[in-house]
């Protein structure tokens, strides 16, 4: 009579058994799913991060070289809003820290590229001309001073677009 107990109880075993695995496999192939996705919206969102790194790039080229051809249309501030949520989500804390060092960095090589432009349309004007005001922070430097700054402005720059390139790169290689 003890041997009627054994068949049912032991499939019984077996089919709880086999349900657990099949439960923990899929689990497993959700995670492995969700961070396959989480890496193809990094990856995304990195290669869109360079697209606006070389958009942002050609007003600073055009400040130490002169810039041929047709300029593409710079991305709306929507776009750019949505670009800079993305990487805010999706981008390594590295990669935003670099990406907002080199806004800023072109933000400032600009203005002193103004700056030099400003002084040299106002050539032979007196600078008691109430509309000419420079910022404090350049007022008092010389046009070789100004243009010293601009240089170390420039290579500061492109060292940042280049270890942002190259943090873009190891982390979408590490990943693969």
């Amino acid at each position: 009579m003890a041997w009627e107990w054994v068949a049912p109880v032991v499939t019984g075993a077996v089919g709880i058994v086999g349900m657990a695995s099949t439960w923990s496999l899929s689990l497993r192939d959700r995670k492995v799913r969700a961070l396959e996705r989480q890496e193809q919206r990094r990856a995304e969102t990195y290669v869109d991060l360079l697209v606006q790194v070389n958009h942002e790039w050609i007003p600073v080229l055009s400040t130490v070289a002169v810039v041929v051809g047709d300029r593409p249309e710079p991305r709306s501030p929507d776009e750019e809003m949505l670009l800079r949520a993305r990487v805010d989500a999706y981008g390594s804390a590295s990669v935003r820290d670099l990406y907002e060092k080199l806004r800023r960095a072109v933000h400032l090589l600009v203005y002193t590229h103004g700056i030099i432009r400003e002084r040299h349309s106002r050539r032979g004007q007196p600078r008691s001309n109430e509309i000419y005001h420079e910022p404090p922070d350049v007022r008092d430097l010389s046009d070789e001073d100004l243009a010293s700054l601009k240089r170390r402005r420039w290579e500061a720059t492109d060292q940042l677009r280049k270890s942002l390139v190259e943090q873009v790169r190891r982390e979408l290689s590490d990943k693969r």
